[in-house]
């Protein structure tokens, strides 16, 4: 069947944030152990990360569900200041820091203006993303990405977090395609690939690192860039 459709994830496959969310979050580590004396910067890095993972976690089973990005960043900072035994009163203003932080540190991946315009030329092109609307939103708005993309799925609006195919379907349903005429490219193994492999998609996991694994998830295809995504489809389309 014709491919007609591509789904990107956002972070860490169009968008570059492993490494400017870790520079934001060693300028908000280094306030916080200002703030407290005693607290090294490492130890507020080091109690912060399990307790995102944990807030994540919870947000993805929709056990907590927030408004908005300032109130999920605020509660962050306050379950990080309490898991350091800290007064929790600087939350929202660490939150509110940490976000400042992230924006001004927002961008694309070098290779990702060079091949968007030809891709989108060929094919349906959808952002399928996790996260707060007005988070996600707000990072797209930032890198320009809006002018490639037809539609945008961020999860928190369809009601669920990949791999939940509640996502997938959304997206489907936007674009208007079947599950065979799309790919999805991520960097997430278990929540971009898993995920649409279970509706019945075509994927590429999209490593960007390479001490990233596939945590026992095999994708169709594996790219490192965007170049290499391109010659992907590209032999996928001489076969059909």
């Amino acid at each position: 069947m014709k491919l007609r459709a591509l789904f990107f994830d956002l972070d860490d496959t169009l968008l570059e944030t492993h490494t400017h969310s870790s520079d934001a979050l060693d300028v908000v580590c280094r306030e916080t152990a200002a703030l407290h004396l005693g607290v090294s910067p490492a130890a507020v890095r080091e109690v912060f990360l399990p307790t995102f993972a944990d807030l994540e976690a919870e947000m993805e089973r929709l056990e907590i569900v927030f408004a908005d990005g300032d109130a999920m960043r605020a509660e962050l900072w306050r379950r990080t200041l309490c898991n350091l035994a800290l007064p929790s009163d600087d939350g929202e203003r660490l939150g509110q820091r940490y976000q400042q932080e992230r924006q001004e540190r927002y961008h694309l991946f070098p290779d990702v203006e060079a091949h968007l315009p030809a891709l989108r030329a060929r094919y349906h092109l959808q952002l399928v993303t996790n996260g707060i609307s007005d988070i996600q939103r707000g990072k797209i708005a930032a890198s320009g990405l809006e002018r490639w993309f037809s539609h945008i799925t961020v999860s928190s609006e369809a009601g669920g977090w990949k791999p939940d195919a509640v996502v997938f379907e959304a997206a489907l349903a936007k674009a208007g395609v079947t599950a065979e005429e799309t790919v999805m490219i991520g960097d997430n193994p278990e929540k971009d690939i898993a995920g649409a492999r279970a509706l019945g998609m075509h994927t590429i996991w999209m490593r960007r690192w390479e001490w990233l694994g596939d945590r026992g998830v095999r994708a169709d295809a594996t790219a490192t860039d965007m170049a290499d995504l391109a010659r992907i489809l590209s032999t996928w389309a001489a076969r059909e």
